[in-house]
């Protein structure tokens, strides 16, 4: 951070700078030259999965990748763990996490199971 104060836990930026960090807040400025930012929660949906960032798309695009031939499925992160929910039925996809893995795909992109 640019002139981060760790004993005051305060971040300044420079006038006109930006800092994406997907969180949702607002600012107040104090002062002409002061503006504080409050951050009120998450503007994605990125969750860690196995110590990795994780989004629903990642998860979804893997398992396209590995069914090609499930057209519709959909990614839900809950806790520390990826599901994908599917109208297809279980003889369609067959589903193993062995299979993804020796895809090549990391553990953070492979549900847990599939539904």
């Amino acid at each position: 951070y640019l002139q981060f104060d760790p004993a005051e836990e305060t971040c300044v930026l420079e006038p006109m700078e930006r800092m994406e960090t997907g969180d949702v807040g607002f600012g107040r400025n104090f002062e002409e030259s002061q503006t504080f930012y409050y951050v009120q929660g998450r503007a994605n949906d990125v969750q860690k999965i196995h110590g990795v960032w994780t989004s629903p798309s990642q998860v979804e695009a893997a398992f396209w990748k590995s069914y090609p031939t499930i057209s519709r499925a959909a990614a839900v992160l809950v806790g520390t763990k990826a599901y994908i929910i599917t109208p297809s039925s279980k003889d369609e996809v067959n589903f193993s996490r062995e299979h993804m893995r020796q895809q090549g795909y990391p553990w953070n992109v492979i549900p847990q199971q599939v539904f």
